[in-house]
């Protein structure tokens, strides 16, 4: 429920960018920037009205804090394509973070699941196509626009995701 408050990322990374990188935005782009995080604002409307305030607070805490340090991580990102090939950029970015997860799933119960999924041929299949080809293609992808353009408003544009899982969602879940 909370989760639309990831378009935040967009706003912060435009500020930063601003402000570090000198970029430039004008009127209409930073009004396209608005636009995103107050149309992202207006799903939440109505959301999580359960007496759990304690709950929602901490909840907004840590969706703030996660959308300030992927826009600082996208602006690393843009900085590191300034002195790094986009090969290279994409090559170091997945080393880490397979490093990292792959080092957080090191857990009994994690492998247990794991052992369970290798008896579903349709779930790795599944999981080898997003992960393997779909997930890296995004990450190329979203490096290659953050290597063309200024990183604001490629940020923003990858905001826009949701409305093509919608879309798709309601494709794939559509009989024909």
């Amino acid at each position: 429920k909370m989760d639309n408050r990831r378009y935040l990322i967009a706003m912060f990374v435009a500020i930063i960018a601003v402000v570090f990188l000198d970029e430039r935005l004008s009127l209409v782009h930073w009004l396209a920037i608005l636009v995103v995080v107050a149309g992202a604002g207006l799903v939440t409307v109505g959301q999580g009205k359960s007496g759990r305030s304690q709950r929602a607070a901490l909840a907004f805490v840590s969706v703030a804090l996660a959308s300030i340090i992927t826009a600082v991580a996208t602006v690393a990102s843009k900085v590191a394509l300034e002195d790094m090939n986009l090969w290279n950029v994409f090559a170091v970015r997945c080393f880490f973070l397979g490093g990292v997860l792959l080092a957080s799933a090191a857990r009994p119960q994690v492998l247990r699941q794991v052992r369970g999924l290798l008896a579903n041929g349709k779930a790795i299949r599944l999981i080898v196509f997003t992960e393997g080809v779909l997930a890296p293609a995004g990450v190329y992808t979203m490096l290659l626009a953050l290597s063309l353009g200024p990183v604001s408003l490629a940020s923003t544009l990858m905001s826009t995701r949701p409305v093509f899982v919608l879309i798709i969602s309601a494709l794939l879940s559509t009989r024909l």
